[in-house]
């Protein structure tokens, strides 16, 4: 089973999710990560496989246009595609 966490990376800022212990696939985190604002409207997000022995194993890297999130309104289900 797969123990995920997020990595976000905004403008030269990183900033990390807790591990969803057992989140296999379908993790759910209840993060809060607050960036300042750099100007940059990409935000990277890299996801782990945390490993308590050896080095952690990146599982996927994806990118999100905050721009496009920001022109969906507060109306929109929250969901996005990442490239």
């Amino acid at each position: 089973m797969q123990d995920p966490y997020c990595k976000m990376y905004l403008g030269g800022q990183c900033q990390q999710t807790n591990v969803c212990h057992n989140g296999g696939k379908s993790p759910t985190w209840s993060s809060m990560l607050t960036f300042s604002n750099s100007g940059d409207m990409n935000l990277r997000i890299e996801v782990w496989d945390y490993d308590a022995i050896g080095n952690d194993d990146l599982v996927g890297i994806g990118n999100l246009n905050l721009m496009s999130v920001m022109q969906q309104g507060s109306g929109s289900s929250g969901n996005s595609t990442l490239n």
